[in-house]
């Protein structure tokens, strides 16, 4: 196992850490909205309110910039303790921060100026009910600004990355999630839900913007640069339009469900269930695919300067492998308890018992999306890290446009559940042909196969299927006391299930052998030293 791949898992594990704080805190958010407000008409347009501040970041390529910069600044890093972006990479630095903060700032007063506008334009369905129209346009120039937050810190925070301190990915969206959850609840009861979008502008300030302002305060100076015209800006206007004109379902999928799920036909209240499915869905790819991706991008771009090709495809392909086999792990974990979790999560308060059925039925469905997803957020780097941004989104883009009509389809067939298996469809469609083309692109000079990721896909799916088989077959006895709509109940459920799941699981998988079987005792070498480790110091 190469320095760099040793670095990724490491780095990995402590982002993931951090990453289930901030997922286990996002649970919690969406238990508090759905305790306080259910899934009805009101939260139905809390979750819209979010249309334009997000249609907003897609335009600007969001957290993207931090994409296209981290390898810009790579190269200017010097030794320290702590490390220090250097002279050059400070005048880089400058040169992109000042226009993009301009930008987004003006952009973001004009759109709370024309909300009501593109409010009308996107829910054409809402404006038949002035008060929650009204509402709606409300609650998105609350968030509006947010969005203004989310790209400054994305920018200061490609400084940390760049020089491997991910300490502003792990604070920023637990500081965020809390930042929403307080909103709800002390706020919540005072000026309704609109406690929440109150809670989303000061979490998105204190969390990804001003920690990162903080933490990046020692290594890099806050200087301004108003030369429009600087090589290094127009390098990364080249690098980043791609990715502003563009668009990818990473980042668009959300933005479907509640555009599909506002549209006449469906029951009220489905968007608020396929934001609660969706929120459980990411808990998997926060852990797995978005806290390797973090990570492996900033190593990736170090070998791709060093000219290190071989242990750079190396590198990318053991770490796609790993986000697969673990991924379909978790994806069958969740299937099979599903209805337990819902309920431990959401079904309380306001939250119904038909809302817990129809939100586990949408979670059942959209939960295979997760290893495509997961994935797709290593695969990218690969392309981000050669500063090839064009290509990626290319491919994407054709993608994305042609999963609109897979939606739309899916939506006028089968409803709320066709949204959420229409997300599943599209993101393997766009995984399986980005994966092809970087194959043909480039897998042929650095010996990358396709044979080595169906042989990881089949063996993660035999040991998943028989595992989700065996425990439904074992929990079918008519007699057992066990409804997964109570509480103490699901708890048990999820206990013992999940128990003989894993076990099914990490047998099957470590009697195949291979890749797979050495991630899983790598990580429970590494579960034994943290307990060994901890035992130790306490003694």
């Amino acid at each position: 196992m190469t320095g760099k791949m040793k670095n990724i898992i490491a780095g990995t594990g402590l982002i993931a850490a951090a990453y289930f704080v901030s997922r286990f805190l996002g649970l919690i958010r969406e238990m508090v909205i759905s305790w306080r407000f259910g899934a009805k008409g009101i939260t139905d347009v809390y979750n819209a309110s979010f249309l334009i501040p997000d249609a907003l970041n897609y335009m600007l390529a969001g957290g993207a910039f931090s994409i296209v910069l981290i390898p810009m600044l790579s190269n200017y890093i010097d030794d320290g303790v702590p490390p220090r972006i250097n002279k050059q990479g400070q005048e880089v630095f400058a040169a992109v921060f000042t226009p993009i903060t301009i930008i987004i700032t003006l952009l973001a007063i004009i759109s709370i100026f024309l909300a009501p506008w593109f409010s009308a334009l996107l829910f054409p369905e809402f404006t038949n009910n002035a008060p929650k129209f009204r509402q709606m346009v409300s609650l998105t120039r609350i968030i509006l600004p947010a969005q203004a937050f989310f790209i400054i810190g994305g920018l200061i925070n490609a400084t940390l990355r760049a020089r491997g301190d991910f300490r502003g990915n792990a604070w920023g969206p637990i500081i965020y999630n809390l930042g929403i959850i307080l909103g709800g609840v002390a706020l919540g009861g005072v000026i309704g839900i609109g406690g929440l979008s109150v809670g989303v502008l000061v979490g998105a300030f204190f969390g990804p913007f001003f920690i990162c302002y903080l933490l990046a305060g020692k290594t890099i100076d806050y200087k301004l640069s108003f030369d429009f015209k600087a090589p290094d800006l127009r390098e990364f206007i080249r690098l980043s339009l791609p990715l502003m004109i563009g668009v990818s379902l990473l980042t668009v999928d959300q933005f479907y469900l509640r555009f599909f799920g506002a549209k006449s036909g469906i029951p009220e209240g489905t968007i608020t269930c396929l934001n609660y499915s969706r929120t459980v869905m990411l808990v998997p790819i926060a852990l797995v695919g978005q806290a390797a991706g973090q990570v492996s991008l900033t190593y990736l771009s170090q070998l791709w300067q060093l000219g290190k090709t071989g242990e750079f495809s190396s590198t990318l392909s053991h770490t796609m492998r790993g986000v697969i086999f673990l991924s379909f792990v978790m994806t069958g974990g969740i299937f099979l308890l599903a209805r337990p979790i819902t309920t431990l999560l959401f079904y309380r308060g306001a939250f119904t018992l038909a809302n817990n059925i129809y939100t586990s039925e949408l979670l059942r469905h959209m939960i295979f999306a997760v290893p495509a997803f997961a994935a797709l957020q290593i695969l990218v780097n690969g392309y981000y890290a050669r500063k090839n941004t064009l290509r990626p989104m290319v491919v994407s883009s054709i993608c994305t446009v042609l999963s609109f009509l897979i939606y739309e389809i899916c939506r006028r067939k089968m409803g709320g559940p066709g949204i959420a298996i229409a997300s599943v469809f599209c993101f393997w469609l766009i995984f399986l042909i980005m994966l092809l083309d970087y194959i043909r692109k480039y897998g042929r000079k650095e010996d990358l196969r396709i044979r080595s990721f169906v042989i990881t896909t089949v063996k993660a799916s035999v040991a998943v299927l028989v595992g989700v088989i065996i425990v439904s077959l074992l929990f079918r006895y008519p007699g057992l006391p066990l409804n997964p709509d109570k509480h103490i109940h699901a708890v048990l459920i999820i206990g013992i299930m999940g128990f003989i799941y894993m076990s099914i699981v990490v047998g099957l998988s470590l009697l195949m052998g291979g890749e797979e079987a050495m991630i899983l005792k790598n990580l429970f070498v590494k579960i034994s030293k943290r307990i060994s480790g901890r035992i130790k110091s306490k003694n």
